[in-house]
């Protein structure tokens, strides 16, 4: 997408529903889960994990996630929010190279779950992990790492391709 393209700000609010002594998901609540746990990636986090951003790995566009009520008891669950690039790169740092980019695997570490790239073009390293927790049904996330935190957990900064 074009960074002067303008986006148009997107909101999906999760709500619960009183049925009976049971409190359920009305559908945008189900949508926003579906999303989290089944297609988008997870990019970033801020305020301890209460706010998280994740990238749409088709579109590439980012999406905030939000509880904007934190623990106090509200009928909003949650919401997800469309941001610009810009504003989630204001928000939350440094952000993961575009899906179209190319990466290439270095290294693994504790049994392949953390997969080390390298972004060729911009000369960054990036960590892929899967949570594979059955209590927590996390998606996939992508982390920054500098050369020094590279070194650091690899011993060395690998250069050579996984095969």
């Amino acid at each position: 997408m074009n960074q002067g393209e303008r986006i148009k700000r997107i909101s999906i609010a999760g709500k619960l529903i009183r049925v009976g002594e049971k409190a359920e998901r009305n559908q945008a609540a189900r949508v926003i889960a579906h999303l989290i746990r089944f297609h988008l990636i997870l990019v970033g986090e801020r305020d301890t994990g209460w706010i998280r951003l994740y990238r749409d790995p088709t579109s590439g566009l980012y999406w905030e996630h939000t509880f904007p009520h934190g623990k106090v008891q509200t009928d909003v669950s949650s919401v997800l929010t469309r941001l610009p690039e810009k504003q989630a790169r204001a928000a939350y740092g440094y952000l993961p190279p575009d899906p179209s980019e190319i990466l290439m695997p270095l290294a693994s570490r504790e049994g392949g779950r953390i997969i080390l790239y390298r972004n060729v073009a911009k000369q960054s390293y990036w960590e892929h992990t899967y949570e594979q927790d059955a209590q927590w049904d996390e998606p996939p996330r992508m982390t920054y790492l500098s050369e020094e935190e590279v070194r650091q957990l690899y011993g060395r900064l690998p250069l050579i391709p996984l095969e």
